[in-house]
């Protein structure tokens, strides 16, 4: 099976990119343009390592806990209680796409 990487980041952007605007929107969040974008292109990084030999740590439970962390502090300001909803949300939104 081929796997063309180029194809790979595009989808990655375009499916990240609309999971952290829908999950922005259904939290009521500020969104900037630029965090979304910074967020959306790390995500799509990630993607991409996941064909690579250290794939491994992303795809286990504490590796998916710190991506979503992370991706989700870029995407999103830091707001306390309000921040937890909006990981809620998007890890709600991510596995419904799977």
């Amino acid at each position: 099976m081929v796997i063309y990487l180029d194809l790979l980041i595009i989808i990655a952007l375009l499916t990240n990119g609309s999971i952290f605007y829908l999950a922005g929107k259904l939290a009521a969040a500020e969104m900037r343009a630029w965090r979304l974008i910074l967020a959306d292109i790390l995500a799509a990084m990630m993607t991409a390592a996941l064909l690579s030999r250290y794939g491994v740590y992303l795809t286990s439970v504490w590796g998916k806990i710190a991506a979503t962390l992370i991706l989700a502090r870029i995407a999103y300001p830091w707001r306390g209680k309000r921040f937890y909803c909006r990981v809620l949300i998007f890890l709600m939104l991510t596995a419904s796409m799977v």
